[in-house]
C-alpha cells in the first residue's frame, strides 16, 4: 500500500490473483468506491504504482521472505 496526500493505491495477490484498489481519501474517505478501473484514473494508478517500486526497491523488499513472497506473485500478473 502506499499513498499521498490524497489518494490510496493497495495491491495484493491472493491465490495467484492480483487485485487493485484505488481510493479518493478526500472524496470517498470510508474507501468504498474503488477507481482502480476508472480510466480516467490511469495516470495516478501509474504514478502510486511507480512509487510503490521506488519504495520496494529502496527498501530491498523483494529480497525479504514476506517482500519475495509478494512481489513474486505480483510480477507474475
Amino acid at each position: 500500500m502506499v499513498k499521498d496526500a490524497r489518494f490510496k493505491l493497495i495491491e495484493y495477490v491472493v491465490d495467484g490473483r492480483r487485485t487493485t484498489q484505488l481510493f479518493d481519501l478526500e472524496r470517498d474517505p470510508s474507501e468504498c468506491r474503488n477507481l482502480a478501473g476508472d480510466p480516467s484514473e490511469q495516470d495516478r494508478l501509474r504514478a502510486l504504482r511507480d512509487l510503490l517500486f521506488q519504495w520496494r526497491d529502496d527498501w530491498d523488499d523483494a529480497r525479504s521472505p514476506w517482500g519475495k513472497a509478494f512481489w513474486d506473485g505480483y510480477d507474475a500478473h
